[in-house]
C-alpha cells in the first residue's frame, strides 16, 4: 500500500536548511542527534530555549520554546487556565504544561508531504510564531504569579496591543 508521504529513506537531512538558517542569522545552535537541533532566541523578557526536531513517522517538523520557569503547585491550576486563554488567542501552535515538573512548553508541528522541503520562509515563520507567542505568555504568567490580578485580568494586560502612533 503506498502513502502519499515518503519514507525515511527518501528523505535528504531535513534539518540541514535549519542549521543553514542558524548559521547565517550567525545563532550559535548545538545538534544533540540528526533529529533535533538546539538554540536560544531573545526575546524582550528573556532568553528562550528553542529546537527544532523531525520526526520520520509522519514526516513533521517541530517548533518548540521552553518557558524557564516552574510553575508552584498552589498555582497551578490558575496557570492552566492562563494556558488555556492564551492558546484560545494563538493563531498557530499551543502551549502545554508537563504535568511532571510543570514547566510551559510551546509547540507547533508542519507536515510535510513527498517532494516537500524545509525552505528558509517555513524556518522563520516557526521561530517567530514560537517567540511571539513566549512574549505573550510570559508577561500574563508574570502579571498572575507576582501581582494580584485574575487570570483574565492577566491575559489582558499582556495581550494589550496599542494601535496606531503616540
Amino acid at each position: 500500500m503506498e502513502t502519499d508521504l515518503e519514507t525515511s529513506s527518501t528523505w535528504e537531512d531535513p534539518l540541514d536548511e535549519v542549521e543553514q538558517f542558524l548559521s547565517e542569522e550567525q545563532i550559535p545552535f548545538e545538534r544533540p542527534s540528526e533529529a533535533e537541533i538546539q538554540f536560544s532566541v531573545t526575546g524582550t523578557w528573556c532568553e528562550y530555549p528553542m529546537w527544532f526536531r523531525w520526526l520520520d513517522g509522519p514526516a513533521l517538523l517541530q517548533v518548540g520554546l521552553g518557558i524557564d520557569t516552574r510553575v508552584p503547585e498552589n498555582r497551578r491550576s490558575d496557570v492552566a487556565d492562563l494556558v488555556v486563554q492564551i492558546n484560545e488567542r494563538l493563531l498557530v501552535g499551543h502551549f502545554d504544561m508537563w504535568s511532571g515538573d510543570r514547566t510551559l512548553v510551546f509547540r507547533h508541528g508542519q507536515l510535510f508531504e513527498a517532494g516537500q522541503a524545509i525552505r528558509e520562509p517555513l524556518i522563520r515563520k516557526m521561530s517567530a510564531a514560537a517567540t511571539e507567542a513566549a512574549e505573550y505568555l510570559v508577561p500574563a504568567l508574570n502579571f498572575l504569579l507576582w501581582s494580584d490580578k485574575t487570570v483574565s485580568q492577566a491575559v489582558e494586560a499582556a495581550m494589550f496591543d496599542t494601535v496606531g502612533e503616540a
